[in-house]
């Protein structure tokens, strides 16, 4: 299965904050891996939310998921939707995004790490319709 590069940025930007030695102890290590899921989880969705709208089949439980995925994409700044749009719908690589936008890869990586973040936050329910923290911005709307 072909996979977008945004997944494959995502473990880039983990390992480049772990390569100073600043996660120490198992349990940090634990969460470092757990967030990184998350946004790998986060990315997969997006992709097949890509894939849904090009009429590729989609499973009923799946759908479910794209479309509350959708939904939370559709509540983000323009900046961050077109990141998303950039790199998981017309499949550009976290480089040429950053190239594109005339930003250095490293911020473009940690936007989109920031986005991942929130998107799964969403996804989980952490920041529900009622929740004032549902009402800020997302973290890269206006960087």
């Amino acid at each position: 299965m072909e996979l977008c590069t945004a997944p494959q940025a995502i473990l880039a930007h983990a390992r480049d904050q772990d390569a100073g030695g600043d996660v120490a102890t198992a349990r940090a290590r634990v969460e470092v891996a757990a967030s990184i899921v998350a946004r790998v989880t986060v990315a997969l969705m997006l992709t097949k939310l890509a894939r849904s709208r090009n009429h590729t089949a989609v499973s009923r439980p799946e759908h479910t998921g794209l479309d509350k995925l959708n939904d939370a994409v559709n509540e983000c700044g323009a900046d961050d939707r077109a990141m998303i749009g950039a790199l998981y719908f017309e499949r550009q690589s976290i480089h040429e995004f950053a190239r594109r936008g005339g930003q250095c890869v490293s911020v473009a990586n940690r936007r989109h790490a920031q986005l991942m973040e929130h998107l799964g936050a969403r996804l989980r329910g952490a920041l529900s319709v009622g929740d004032p923290e549902a009402a800020e911005p997302s973290p890269t709307r206006g960087a």
